[in-house]
């Protein structure tokens, strides 16, 4: 059992982890150098391994020096980004989470560059060999401007000694099970409950996704109040109603992250990326790592980010750019990054490289194992303020047990706003 004294490092340790990635130092370009400035949202292991990988291709040639900043969170970085890339030290390139993506591709007067020529002069094999969901994410309007850089597909994790206890065999296959699972892993007395509820809008859009809905239509329209997303919603506030689940807002996902590792929580649904972090916890039980259940199907939407060049950057910086993202891409780095960061590889060529890193621990392979089943996300450029009325809907129902048509019905208002 952890103390309130032992709790002290583990919540300063967990509200560290989105912020340890300092930037690297540097050194300044040579005489012939193009230097090119890179605003990244990966903190904890993965940004150093990105540093690293950095330094790497820094090394490796003399036309382009890289800096990569840290700017903080996915929604740090988009409000620092809005403001400069209407400055002339825009930086050269950037990394945008999925649904901030559409936003900056289909901006006009333009804010990022189209990468068609460019692309145009990449090895045909390397293009062709990323997974094909991944790869046609980028492009908009028919043009491409966006390249896929951290891929993830959501999980759902579990505390397995508590499982075993209760005779459980593994992961819940199905949403039916999850709810029976959630019910049996709940003790009122100890105060634990079966799952921690995160008004998260990937998670949610999940929890759509595999009962074969979507909170997009196909003609581009907010679909937030459709019967399938009101019969998820309702769903989970079932369970925190029976006490089986507790809801918790997106503010305060590092408690609820805190209270799955403390065992007062025994099943809660995030990225994979989120383990690499974890293991830096003093977490008192077995992780278990298992796919999402199913619904009427088990697709599951893409997450992670891509990165884009700004409109500000002239040809040499661009052309660096893209020469830094091909570097990443190679099947050695692309290896590094995913033991490094645990985001799935974007190139079915690392795969055989990668038997033994999920061999050593095949919990690793949930993720990936999802891949044939993973969407690509909306690519409307209002997705992701449509993701905020959500996310407010989400914890007025999960929090504040608000009725959740009458919640999604007014995110839909919302969205539906011009």
């Amino acid at each position: 059992m952890l103390t309130s004294r032992a709790l002290v490092p583990l919540v300063l340790c967990l509200l560290a982890l989105g912020a340890s990635a300092q930037t690297p130092s540097v050194a300044p370009p040579r005489p012939g150098q193009t230097p090119i400035e890179f605003w990244h949202s990966m903190g904890g292991p993965a940004g150093d391994s990105l540093a690293r990988l950095t330094d790497g291709f820094n090394r490796g040639q003399d036309r382009c020096r890289v800096t990569p900043v840290f700017q903080g969170s996915y929604s740090d970085t988009r409000l620092k980004l809005i403001a400069a890339l209407a400055r002339p030290d825009a930086p050269a390139i950037f990394q945008a989470e999925l649904t901030q993506v559409p936003a900056f591709a289909l901006a006009r007067p333009p804010v990022v560059r189209a990468l068609d020529d460019l692309v145009a002069s990449l090895p045909a094999d390397l293009t062709a060999d990323i997974i094909p969901a991944v790869w046609e994410y980028g492009v908009f309007d028919e043009r491409r401007y966006a390249l896929p850089f951290n891929t993830s597909t959501p999980v759902l994790y579990f505390n397995a000694d508590r499982f075993r206890a209760l005779g459980l065999p593994g992961p819940p296959a199905t949403w039916d099970e999850f709810a029976e699972y959630a019910r049996r892993l709940s003790d009122r007395r100890r105060g634990v409950v079966g799952y921690i509820a995160v008004a998260e809008p990937w998670t949610f859009e999940t929890m759509v996704s595999t009962r074969g809905g979507s909170l997009v239509t196909a003609d581009g329209r907010p679909d937030l109040n459709s019967p399938v997303a009101i019969a998820v919603a309702t769903f989970v506030q079932d369970l925190i109603r029976e006490r089986s689940a507790i809801g918790r807002s997106l503010g305060q996902q590092t408690f609820a992250q805190l209270d799955f590792v403390r065992g007062k929580g025994m099943m809660i649904i995030g990225s994979i990326a989120n383990w690499p972090a974890a293991q830096h916890l003093s977490i008192l039980f077995e992780l278990g790592v298992g796919p999402i259940p199913a619904g009427t199907t088990n697709q599951v939407p893409f997450g992670g980010a891509n990165l884009l060049v700004s409109a500000k950057t002239d040809d040499a910086q661009a052309r660096c750019a893209l020469e830094y993202w091909r570097w990443l891409a190679e099947v050695p780095q692309v290896v590094a990054w995913v033991e490094a960061s645990y985001y799935v590889p974007i190139r079915r060529a690392a795969l055989p490289e990668l038997r033994s890193f999920y061999a050593e621990d095949p919990r690793r392979k949930a993720a990936f194992e999802q891949i044939g089943n993973a969407r690509s996300r909306p690519r409307h450029p209002q997705i992701a303020t449509w993701a905020i009325f959500l996310q407010e809907a989400l914890e007025a129902i999960y929090i504040g047990m608000r009725d959740p048509r009458q919640e999604l019905d007014q995110a839909q208002r919302r969205a539906l706003q011009p």
